[in-house]
């Protein structure tokens, strides 16, 4: 069985999050309150995710997951944060294979991020904290001009989750114009974007479900000009 290292500043969140873990995935959850432990449970057992809390990030944070690096530690760590700050966390990711969920946070985006670091071990840094929505939105493709009626059911600084009833006849990498119906305040947002992920099955309504990422207008015209 495939094993979770969990190190909490909270007993009860410990608890709790051990539960909630060994109850919705088939993995194992180890409990562990302090370094020692953490180091201990490293070398005595197989462990396949280690997750740490910590409240708001700071550099010592990162200089112990790093540490935890060089003891040989080479299978997923997630790092469960308050707040992020100004952490690059994009750079630390990169540099060192180090994750961080920004809390709060809907326990099926830790059920679902621990599922993929535990099959993948690499899976993109989600950047910006998401928010749940439930928009009617329009999809435009720059090249073909297809118009496609959609929801918007998340949304971030970076970008959005859409849903549509069947498949449209768009790939990763296609450029989209997006207007986005805000009907409380009577108005159409409009920004560009980008298909970064698609899936046949949502996880909102269980339509067919397109990522995308928010791109300048510049850069759509730039990406649009190395296309032809």
């Amino acid at each position: 069985m495939q094993r979770v290292l969990l190190s909490c500043k909270s007993v009860d969140d410990a608890r709790f999050l051990k539960n909630y873990i060994e109850t919705e995935l088939p993995y194992e959850v180890i409990l562990s309150f302090d370094q020692k432990g953490i180091e201990a449970a490293i070398k005595a057992k197989n462990i396949h995710l280690l997750m740490l809390q910590t409240g708001n990030l700071a550099a010592q944070d990162i200089a112990y997951a790093r540490t935890i690096r060089q003891m040989g530690f080479n299978y997923p760590l997630l790092m469960i944060t308050d707040a992020l700050g100004n952490t690059n966390i994009e750079e630390v990711n990169e540099k060192h294979k180090i994750y961080f969920l920004e809390r709060p946070f809907e326990l099926k985006t830790l059920k679902g991020l621990a599922r993929k670091l535990m099959i993948a071990r690499t899976v993109p840094q989600q950047i910006f904290r998401r928010y749940r929505t439930n928009l009617s939105a329009t999809l435009e493709t720059f090249i073909s001009g297809e118009k496609y009626h959609t929801h918007m059911f998340n949304l971030s600084r970076g970008g959005a989750y859409f849903e549509m009833n069947k498949k449209p006849n768009v790939t990763v990498g296609d450029l989209l114009r997006l207007k986005v119906h805000l009907a409380d305040m009577e108005r159409e947002h409009h920004v560009h974007g980008r298909i970064v992920w698609s899936t046949h099955k949502g996880h909102a309504a269980g339509g067919y479900g397109l990522g995308v990422k928010f791109m300048k207008s510049t850069d759509i015209y730039r990406n649009l000009l190395d296309k032809v």
